[in-house]
């Protein structure tokens, strides 16, 4: 079995391109830039985000925690669905700019608020 402190490593890695990469995709939605549109921004993501999920999830297994038993993972899991959801209108679901722009400002305050719950261990971290 891998080591925890390994797998906790992957994790963050993980976290950390998967919200720099929709940050940056979202900036350049922001300015209207080409290279939105390129198939590597389409690609790369969901990979990043499939070895995010296979990591939090062998986190969960490995430390033995459930989102039905830990208030905190629960609200993080629900964030997650949420963040998701706004993503998928920030970036192309939204019919219009202010839209787009709405979705993804909702979607960072969400990503802050799955951050703080990670940090804190507490479903309300403020």
């Amino acid at each position: 079995m891998m080591d925890y402190h390994v797998l906790k490593l992957i994790h963050v890695s993980c976290v950390a391109a998967s919200v720099t990469l929709f940050a940056l995709r979202g900036a350049g939605m922001w300015c209207g830039a080409a290279w939105t549109g390129q198939r590597w921004t389409r690609i790369l993501p969901p990979i990043i985000d499939t070895l995010l999920l296979a990591s939090a999830v062998t986190l969960a297994v490995t430390t033995g925690q459930s989102p039905l038993v830990q208030p905190w993972l629960a609200a993080k899991l629900t964030a997650v669905v949420v963040y998701i959801v706004l993503g998928t209108f920030a970036l192309k679901r939204a019919r219009t700019l202010a839209g787009r722009r709405a979705a993804l400002l909702t979607a960072l305050a969400t990503l802050a608020y799955i951050i703080a719950v990670a940090l804190t261990k507490q479903p309300w971290p403020l």
